[in-house]
């Protein structure tokens, strides 16, 4: 905890962060209020995650970049609390949403039979590990449809791969992406900072997580797998590329 005391600013390196990174942040503010939080004029729009958490958002081009402590088994989100000697076992990201937002969100979908998020997509410097073969993704985003749920499909249109019995909603604020995940409650998709907001609104989330092995990506450093919330889907050799 000493640590703490003589650094009361946490940040992030837009070079080398991503939502999930800064969802990570956010479970730092959660345990240990009054940080001031520094970010690159760039994330601007991610500020509102820190909404409630923390005692203020910098906006500066030479953000601090926070770094985490090695935990063996433990995630990205446990590092950086273990680099501030917290060991407890409330490592979710958790972010407020929008009241009013929240409330727009479920009057959008008030019509929408059993509706669950889907997003099949990841930023492109990922997407050759947490991308799979379409085929496999329709079938399994099938299963949900046969039960009787509405895939709401999000995303980012440049990266964007329509699936079939989906409602399509591409290119939405992150903060509205936010309250419409709390108000749907439920995840199917890649391993992305979505699958984390969905975890941090209060909802569960089912990760695709390829079966095949890469140096770069291990599945457990990145999911909290000790949250019930967080569930993981292996995705056969033979689907991921």
């Amino acid at each position: 905890m000493e640590r703490l005391k003589t650094n009361k600013t946490i940040g992030a390196n837009p070079d080398s962060s991503g939502l999930g990174d800064l969802l990570s942040l956010t479970i730092v503010c959660k345990h240990f209020p009054g940080l001031t939080v520094q970010l690159h004029p760039d994330y601007k729009k991610f500020a509102f995650l820190f909404k409630g958490l923390c005692e203020r958002v910098e906006l500066t081009p030479t953000p601090i970049h926070t770094k985490g402590v090695y935990v063996e088994n433990g995630t990205f989100g446990q590092y950086m609390l273990h680099a501030f000697g917290y060991t407890g076992d409330d490592t979710t990201p958790f972010i407020f949403v929008d009241m009013d937002k929240y409330l727009q969100a479920k009057e959008k979908i008030k019509n929408i039979k059993n509706p669950i998020i889907f997003k099949p997509n990841c930023s492109k410097r990922w997407s050759h590990i947490r991308e799979y073969d379409p085929v496999y993704v329709q079938e399994e985003l099938n299963k949900y449809i046969q039960k009787g749920h509405t895939p709401i499909q999000v995303g980012i249109k440049e990266n964007y791969t329509p699936y079939d019995g989906c409602i399509h909603l591409p290119d939405l604020d992150l903060e509205e992406l936010s309250a419409l995940y709390k108000a749907v409650g439920f995840y199917f998709g890649t391993d992305t900072g979505d699958y984390h907001l969905m975890l941090a609104v209060g909802g569960t989330a089912v990760a695709l997580v390829p079966e095949k092995n890469y140096p770069d990506y291990n599945p457990y450093q990145s999911i909290p797998h000790f949250c019930q919330r967080a569930q993981m889907q292996f995705v056969p050799k033979k689907y991921c590329k």
